[in-house]
């Protein structure tokens, strides 16, 4: 977690404040370092952030107390359970940590926090089950650190909305779990622990790790909406589009209507082209500048924007403008379909450096336009 801290830091990842904000440079930075993003789950497949996100802090403080807690917890873990056992332990509470995240929380999240609730739990009950050889150190730790630690940062919680609650809630009750079902007896010095009953072995353990780690992945993937049925959404009488599962109207900043997804920093918009007598002002692109980009120029809420890095644009039908948003970059993909003698435009508006990794799903959009058949009155 240290490393990857210093990674952040020296890699000019951005400067992140001591707990998350919301402003687009310190939510794109923490999503460089590794953080949970539910939109880039489930739009952009990037299923892995459940766990990488348990390295990624919002700052040196953050790291601190987590990395500070957790190596207390995790040295007298080992020293009783053997190393296979706390890592397996460690993977499972990271894992229900971040499905709970990934159900409750919306779009970024970063730290260890969970992984510290859920050691903080699983010692507790350890420490309290009868026959255990808790030894007086641990119950020590346990009462005159965790605890407290424990009371402190409920204390801080409450009513804090940049605190992920539900990580917090999924690392504590699988270190409930977990805790109940660590073995009494500590591990012998020099003995290779791979006998005796089959919640206690460590091989058991290893196999349950391995297979909740597994099952994360898809969880998280349909808990974030990527697995879902699309919501087709009907542009005209008689031509359809399917819009991502996740994806609900809202009014743009001009009150148009648009889509956006679990991220507010991605917009979709679907728009007919009305039947001109002028061919000219029939050209799809020219009309979507017009209609769509020109105004919010106008409005001072887009800026263009000449960069030379900025990503090329997909093959015809689609265009590549790049402009700021509020001194951000972003990319604005301007994309057209004919159906029939119908002209369909969809436009999507992402962070610059996100771009490549929405084309897939602007793609299947555009491959969803279709004609329909009018309903027939029987």
């Amino acid at each position: 977690m240290v490393i990857a801290q210093l990674g952040a830091r020296l890699g000019g990842t951005g400067h992140l404040p001591s707990y998350l904000d919301a402003t687009f440079d310190a939510r794109l930075a923490l999503i460089r370092s590794g953080a949970r993003d539910t939109a880039l789950i489930a739009d952009a497949g990037e299923v892995w952030r459940v766990f990488t996100c348990v390295f990624a802090h919002t700052g040196w403080l953050h790291l601190l107390f987590n990395v500070g807690f957790l190596f207390l917890s995790l040295v007298a873990a080992e020293r009783r359970f053997g190393a296979r056992r706390t890592i397996a332990a460690t993977v499972l509470m990271t894992s229900m940590s971040s499905v709970f995240s990934v159900a409750w929380t919306p779009e970024v999240s970063a730290g260890a926090s969970g992984l510290v609730f859920g050691w903080i739990a699983a010692l507790a009950v350890y420490a309290l089950r009868p026959g255990s050889v808790a030894s007086g150190h641990l119950q020590r730790t346990v009462s005159y650190t965790l605890f407290p630690f424990l009371g402190f940062v409920l204390a801080m919680s409450v009513g804090n909305p940049l605190l992920d609650h539900a990580s917090h809630a999924g690392g504590l009750l699988s270190g409930l779990f977990v805790g109940a079902l660590l073995p009494t007896q500590a591990l012998a010095p020099g003995r290779l622990d791979q006998s005796g009953p089959p919640l206690q072995n460590s091989t058991s353990w290893t196999l349950a790790a391995v297979t909740c780690a597994v099952l994360t992945l898809f969880t998280a993937q349909a808990l974030a909406g990527g697995r879902n049925k699309p919501t087709t959404v009907h542009v005209v009488d008689k031509i359809a589009v399917d819009i991502p599962p996740t994806y609900r109207p809202a009014l743009d900043d001009l009150g148009r209507v648009i889509y956006g997804g679990h991220s507010s920093l991605v917009r979709l918009s679907v728009d007919t082209i009305p039947r001109y007598r002028d061919a000219p002002l029939r050209a799809p692109h020219a009309w979507a500048v017009r209609e769509r980009l020109t105004p919010l120029v106008e409005a001072s809420i887009l800026a263009p924007r000449t960069s030379p890095s900025a990503a090329p644009t997909l093959d015809e039908p689609c265009e590549s403008h790049a402009f700021t948003r509020a001194g951000n970059p972003v990319n604005l993909e301007v994309c057209a379909v004919s159906v029939a003698t119908q002209k369909v435009v969809v436009t999507l508006e992402t962070p610059a450096e996100w771009t490549d990794r929405y084309r897939p799903m602007l793609l299947r959009v555009l491959g969803s336009i279709r004609p329909i058949a009018p309903t027939q009155n029987r």
